[in-house]
């Protein structure tokens, strides 16, 4: 047997007593069962002596905080794209409806004031929810393990350029 080998073998007992000892005292709860199928396929990407502890980590359902900030910030982006949306198709709506409900076009001014106050207080909102969006991008850049993985910021002016664009021509400034 090689020192290699035999270094291993010094590893792998080690790591399964404690293994052993915190399934015992309830510090690692492994849910496994019929609905609980173990990954033992290996990450190419994961070096070879991390392996291991990579398993225990997946199979326990364990995420680290930077992934999990990850995902939040997918879901954010995706929420803000959503709001930008949904804004933009009230008031086209609201402005179709306008040019075609009976006395509509009597009260256009007013509504077309109105619209543009609530354009006002979305672009706020959108240029805040940008902000937030990007902190948790610097937060997460600045505790993912690997430079590869750091996720770039959105340029608040580009974003907000492509925002103002969406406004309909009746309610440019």
């Amino acid at each position: 047997m090689d020192a290699t080998s035999e270094h291993e073998d010094k590893f792998r007992i080690v790591a399964e007593h404690r293994i052993r000892e915190a399934l015992e005292s309830g510090a690692l709860d492994v849910k496994t069962g019929p609905d609980q199928i173990l990954d033992l396929e290996d990450n190419p990407y994961v070096p070879a002596d991390m392996r291991m502890s990579y398993h225990l980590l997946k199979n326990s359902h364990y995420r680290p905080d930077w992934m999990v900030l990850g995902d939040e910030i997918d879901a954010d982006l995706a929420a803000w794209r959503r709001a930008a949306d949904q804004h933009f198709a009230f008031l086209r709506d609201r402005l179709d409806a306008l040019t075609t409900e009976r006395g509509g076009l009597r009260r256009m001014r007013e509504e077309i004031a109105a619209l543009k106050q609530r354009h006002q207080r979305a672009t706020a909102h959108h240029a805040q929810g940008l902000a937030e969006i990007n902190r948790k991008i610097h937060r997460y850049n600045a505790t993912v393990p690997a430079p590869g993985l750091m996720r770039g910021t959105l340029f608040a002016d580009d974003e907000m350029h492509r925002f103002a664009d969406r406004l309909p021509a009746y309610l440019t400034y």
